[in-house]
């Protein structure tokens, strides 16, 4: 079962409160594990922002008896940013990869 470190959860403390015990279907791994390597906060950021997508019921239902909608909202954008990143720095890489493949 997949967990988020607690130190990952450090810019989405709302969302921690209602996704931290939660686990993302055997489905998004397939057969195997995903492995973990140097750009390991790419992954617990997608594995964040699955868990969010996932239980997307349980974030609804938390505003107004938990917390605030505010402090979700802004876990949420934070999420969005942190992805808004992963896809920069992916395509920056996919270019520079592109352009090394032209060279040869």
């Amino acid at each position: 079962m997949l967990r988020v470190a607690p130190d990952q959860w450090r810019s989405f403390p709302a969302l921690r409160k209602i996704l931290e015990n939660k686990r993302l279907p055997d489905s998004y791994y397939g057969f195997g594990i995903i492995p973990r390597n140097s750009f390991e906060r790419l992954g617990w950021v997608l594995d964040i922002a699955h868990l969010a997508c996932e239980y997307e019921a349980d974030i609804r239902n938390a505003v107004g008896i938990s917390m605030e909608a505010n402090e979700i909202r802004k876990d949420l954008d934070e999420l969005r940013n942190e992805l808004a990143g992963a896809i920069s720095f992916i395509d920056d890489t996919s270019r520079r990869v592109k352009r090394l493949c032209s060279t040869l």
